[in-house]
């Protein structure tokens, strides 16, 4: 009898936690050194949050090494790198040297999944904004 619940508690839980959507459930893809480049140079990426308006700053990839970086309401210049292991890492005086970010494509939803000290947040394409808007800011 006892072995039985167990079964169908297990069949119960699994079924109800195959219906939820979760962070797991979210197929992602790396990115190649190159890809990221694409992505980020020449453009506006949020930070601290997923989108403009709630973000806590950002930064402009104006080269393959250079950044503009915003972060509350200081900018600073500094530095970056993009890795073959689906990262960006910025050298600035607010972030310390080599602070890095994992950015994946979201083959689920679409847009990218930005990971940062063990956290996801997902970046629509959208708000990757072609162009400096961090000196305006």
């Amino acid at each position: 009898m006892n072995k039985m619940f167990i079964a169908i508690a297990f069949v119960a839980a699994t079924t109800i936690a195959g219906c939820a959507t979760t962070a797991d459930d979210i197929v992602t893809e790396p990115l190649t050194k190159s890809e990221l480049e694409k992505v980020l140079i020449g453009n506006s990426y949020p930070l601290g949050s997923n989108i403009w308006e709630n973000a806590k700053g950002g930064a402009y990839f104006s080269s393959a090494t250079n950044i503009l970086v915003l972060w509350d309401g200081n900018k600073e210049q500094g530095t970056w790198r993009a890795t073959d292991t689906s990262e960006f890492c910025i050298s600035s005086p607010t972030f310390g040297t080599n602070d890095c970010t994992t950015l994946l494509r979201n083959i689920t939803e679409g847009g990218f999944v930005h990971r940062y000290n063990g956290e996801n947040r997902d970046i629509a394409e959208d708000q990757i904004v072609k162009g400096d808007i961090i000196s305006d800011m």
